[in-house]
């Protein structure tokens, strides 16, 4: 008895002999054995009606060359493509940079020219404004009713503590 085939079998059977030779068409045989099961084989078996099944043939050898260049200019192309693309993108990645880099030197150079011009209004040392003397005043001369550093103030009478009261 020839040997049985199962389903599954049977496509890797047929690529096998596809594969072999690619343009013979083949024959396949498919029956039921007694218990219902559907086998497959390359020969009928003995006995039993079997159905012939064509198996087309394969591609040429001309066609499958042709496929195998059409495949390596594919690939060829996509790897060009896919260098023009990290090329392109490293290109956009430097151009964002230096645009971020300009922006940041025209901030910086904004901020600058702004506290420049805040330099001729009010200048601070040690965390006290220092405004000029008003025009007409020496610069060494005090307002007037300005006292001299510890010098209390002068008292009004009968008003706050160690002082006396005033005469009535």
């Amino acid at each position: 008895m020839p040997a049985a085939v199962t389903p599954p079998l049977l496509g890797l059977l047929l690529l096998a002999g596809a594969a072999g030779s690619p343009a013979a068409e083949q024959t396949v045989y498919r029956w039921l054995d007694d218990d219902g099961i559907v086998h497959y084989g390359q020969e009928p078996p003995a006995g039993r009606p079997a159905e012939a099944i064509e198996v087309p043939g394969g591609p040429s050898d001309e066609a499958l060359e042709e496929a195998q260049e059409r495949q390596q200019r594919i690939r060829q192309q996509a790897n060009e493509l896919a260098d023009q693309r990290i090329r392109l993108e490293g290109e956009r990645l430097e151009q964002s940079r230096r645009r971020q880099q300009e922006m940041e030197l025209e901030e910086y150079e904004r901020r600058l020219r702004e506290l420049e011009e805040r330099d001729d209004r009010v200048p601070w040392y040690g965390g006290r404004p220092w405004y000029p003397p008003p025009p007409g005043r020496p610069p060494g001369q005090r307002p007037p009713g300005h006292r001299p550093p510890g010098q209390k103030p002068p008292g009004r009478p009968g008003k706050g503590p160690g002082l006396k009261p005033a005469p009535k």
